[in-house]
């Protein structure tokens, strides 16, 4: 049970403190291993964190990465994997609480000093602000976050995946917006570049159904002509039995 590991995680705390307080009453070069401790242990909340959320857990999650806030000089990479973790619980708590638990994630972030992170972790936060956005049903802003987000790091797979789930359920609704449709898979073939092939198979997936919707124009099926190119062959592997029925068609 997730008590028992919270035992064993206070615990663990309380090693990490120790090894903390004693390199910092030793030399200047000493002290900086103290910030070993400090990693171990804020990397400890967030991991406790991201499995009470899994087990939705939402408070105990939320509980667990305010206790970040007692550790002096947390790194940067651990403030961000905090926020990412709050951001996260907030979006699964809206499927229960509401649309209350989405402003709250989007206030989080647009609160959040963004100088201090690096590009990768800057544009994954403009990610997430477009899927909140889009869950609030700000259209225009959330396509303006993810176009930030792939802007500030054309290679992360996480933006590119989510602009384009976003813009497949605009186009499902209603598959009369091509252009809509065209945007959708520009999107899943850049998140297919990015990625090992087991990974990818989600959005080649996608891609492949989506050829269903194509128009007399064969606008999705030029788009995929066009942006397939920087896919690497052996993504396409498990689909040649698609690919050559879309080419009998």
């Amino acid at each position: 049970p997730l008590s028992h590991w919270g035992a064993i995680f206070t615990w663990r705390q309380h090693h990490y403190q120790f090894i903390a307080s004693h390199y910092d009453s030793q030399t200047e070069h000493a002290a900086n291993h103290s910030m070993l401790g400090v990693h171990a242990s804020a990397q400890a909340i967030i991991h406790f964190a991201k499995i009470a959320r899994k087990h939705n857990l939402s408070g105990v999650c939320l509980d667990s990465l305010h206790r970040i806030y007692t550790i002096p000089s947390v790194p940067i990479v651990d403030c961000f994997q905090k926020i990412r973790q709050q951001v996260k619980c907030h979006i699964q708590m809206s499927w229960t609480e509401g649309k209350d638990e989405l402003q709250e994630g989007l206030d989080m972030i647009e609160s959040t000093n963004f100088k201090y992170f690096t590009k990768e972790m800057t544009a994954e936060f403009y990610a997430f602000k477009g899927l909140l956005l889009a869950q609030l049903g700000r259209s225009e802003d959330a396509n303006k976050a993810f176009a930030a987000a792939v802007q500030l790091h054309d290679t992360l797979v996480k933006a590119w995946a989510l602009w384009g789930d976003y813009l497949e359920q605009i186009f499902i609704r209603d598959p009369r917006q091509v252009q809509v449709g065209v945007s959708a898979m520009t999107c899943f073939l850049h998140a297919c570049r990015h990625q090992n092939e087991s990974k990818s198979r989600k959005y080649c997936a996608k891609v492949l159904w989506m050829l269903s919707f194509d128009d007399e124009k064969n606008s999705l099926a030029e788009a995929l002509d066009k942006y397939s190119v920087g896919v690497p062959p052996v993504q396409w592997l498990p689909w040649i039995p698609q690919l050559l029925a879309c080419l009998v068609q």
